[in-house]
């Protein structure tokens, strides 16, 4: 029992020394300083998540790097094989022995010498420069490891070219229409006969031209009274755009929102997908995307507008794999063929997903050559 003790000025109860209230008092100590230190440490391991989620997101800027600098790597060494190939058999020419041919006559001056030719000269001249020119043409193009033509689509990529756009300011309307009509009815042959197809536009790099080929076709369906959904990949947003974001009904696997729309047009509504760090941090699975785009009601068609398939890999394969088609638009003479046959090649690993292709922004002089 503890001794109490009654102050008589002021009635105030006390205890005396007693061993079991002083223990309990140092005990109390003991754990305030101990919660204030664990208090202390939480704000410490706060501190450190918020730069390891700074660390991940350089990391993951280092490794877009890295990739970029590998592939010029790889180009450069291809590029340096083949030349080394060529002066090898330049080599080898300038080193034949003279003793390889046999001297029949001796060259005797005649005496009384003839005309100079100079026509037979001047065409000699003229053969070898066009010569040294196409020689010239020929390796340029041999070097140059664009994306150029069908021919790179057919027998290089090995996917289908659904079309090939000229360059819209370069040529007459009526000639870029007829070929916008042309890609139009390519696309929707293989698309699957369903009440609303889903389209993933992606690219080898960033501006090949895949909102002005979505823009154009879109308007096409318009006319056909077909509505739209049109879900854009993004890196930055203002406030505007904020409200519209998916990635939270994504991630969190909840249905589609009709408030997360903003009405570009009546028949053409647009909703944003924003890669930032998280998208490197989180795990997107393609059965939520599925799920996610099973619950999109009332449109005809729904387009997803991706990024470049080098700059996250697997979200694009997740995203692309729970769509009807894939299409891939390339630059003409921009795009590299190197690293599409690199993300081809992923794509038919990681997916089942039809892949067609594109070739955008051909230039006036190789479109009338071609066409």
């Amino acid at each position: 029992l503890l001794k109490k003790k009654i102050n008589k000025k002021d009635g105030s109860v006390g205890y005396a020394n007693d061993f079991v209230v002083s223990h309990l008092r140092l005990q109390k100590r003991e754990f305030e300083y101990k919660l204030a230190s664990f208090n202390a440490n939480i704000d410490k391991y706060v501190d450190k998540i918020n730069m390891l989620k700074i660390k991940l997101k350089d990391v993951a800027d280092l490794k877009h790097s890295y990739n970029k600098l590998t592939q010029k790597v790889e180009m450069a060494q291809r590029r340096l094989e083949l030349i080394e190939g060529r002066l090898l058999e330049t080599k080898i020419a300038l080193e034949s022995n003279i003793g390889d041919f046999e001297i029949l006559q001796y060259a005797v001056p005649p005496k009384y010498p003839s005309n100079s030719n100079r026509k037979m000269i001047v065409v000699v001249v003229a053969i070898l420069t066009f010569g040294g020119l196409l020689m010239g043409f020929i390796i340029k193009d041999l070097l140059n490891f664009t994306v150029k033509s069908d021919f790179d689509f057919k027998q290089i990529l090995e996917i289908k070219l659904l079309g090939e756009i000229p360059n819209k300011d370069q040529i007459p309307l009526n000639v870029f229409y007829s070929s916008m009509q042309l890609l139009f009815g390519r696309l929707m042959k293989y698309l699957p006969r369903k009440d609303t197809p889903v389209l993933a536009f992606g690219s080898d790099k960033i501006e090949t031209g895949k909102s002005f080929v979505l823009s154009e076709l879109s308007e096409i369906l318009v006319t056909q009274k077909k509505k739209i959904l049109w879900i854009d990949t993004i890196s930055t947003f203002d406030k505007d755009v904020k409200k519209y974001l998916i990635n939270d009904l994504l991630y969190n696997v909840k249905p589609f929102e009709k408030n997360k729309v903003f009405k570009f047009s009546n028949n053409i509504h647009k909703s944003y997908f924003l890669l930032d760090e998280d998208t490197f941090l989180k795990s997107l699975k393609t059965e939520d995307v599925e799920s996610f785009i099973a619950s999109i009601k009332g449109y005809d068609y729904i387009i997803w507008e991706l990024f470049d398939v080098n700059y996250n890999m697997q979200l694009f394969s997740s995203i692309a794999s729970a769509t009807d088609l894939l299409v891939l638009v390339a630059g003409f003479m921009d795009s590299n063929r190197d690293q599409m046959i690199k993300d081809i090649e992923f794509l038919k690993d990681d997916t089942d997903i039809p892949i067609t292709g594109i070739l955008n922004n051909i230039t006036k002089t190789y479109f009338n050559m071609k066409f």
